[in-house]
């Protein structure tokens, strides 16, 4: 869901975070560290050891909002289209992949020229996890989700109901059930023909 900041620290910058297993907190020299960049955990760079052991799994619907897992619990690997690419995060159980946000490669360019895949785990492409290395130049940038739509005010829905006294039709406020009938939503008066 979120990726470390740092842009003057090369080694973190970029970085996907990672949380800690419920319960746990990364031995970082501080208390109560429940998210680390992943190459921090894995002991990959920083001086904080490999604790592996402690990384949880990102919940795959929050870990990249507006994506969706690869279908049949695949790999970003799987997706054969770069253009796809951005619209999915790693659906494998493998910790190290699960709920990554699969990152394209550069137009022309593969991550593995001998199968021509261009779409992998980020965590891979940039060499923290997986047997590729850092392959942070070949990675193409995912276009910009578009912008949520504005929120526009709108009335309070009005419905009508019969009124068990009369035939008429009475604008109401709120969605209320008489003993001859219930409501329907509407925004104008009426009148029944009896």
């Amino acid at each position: 869901l979120h990726v470390d900041g740092r842009t003057a620290d090369l080694d973190y910058s970029g970085q996907d975070c990672v949380p800690s297993k419920a319960g746990e907190t990364f031995d970082a020299g501080a208390p109560n560290v429940v998210c680390q960049p992943s190459c921090w955990a894995r002991g990959s760079c920083g001086d904080g050891g490999d604790q592996s052991a402690k990384i949880a799994a990102c919940p795959a619907a929050a870990a990249t909002v507006g994506r969706q897992l690869v279908p049949g619990k695949q790999g970003c690997n799987a997706v054969a289209d770069a253009a796809e690419c951005c619209l999915y995060v790693d659906g494998r159980d493998d910790l190290h992949y699960n709920g990554q946000a699969c990152i394209p490669a550069k137009p022309g360019l593969s991550f593995d020229p001998a199968a021509d895949v261009v779409c992998q785990p980020s965590c891979w492409a940039r060499g923290t996890c997986g047997d590729g290395g850092d392959q942070s130049a070949k990675i193409a940038a995912c276009p910009a989700p578009a912008p949520a739509p504005a929120r526009r005010s709108r009335p309070r829905p009005k419905f009508r109901c019969r009124s068990s006294s009369s035939s008429r039709w009475s604008r109401m406020h709120s969605r209320k059930t008489t003993a001859s009938g219930s409501c329907t939503p509407t925004v104008s008066w009426s009148r029944s023909i009896a």
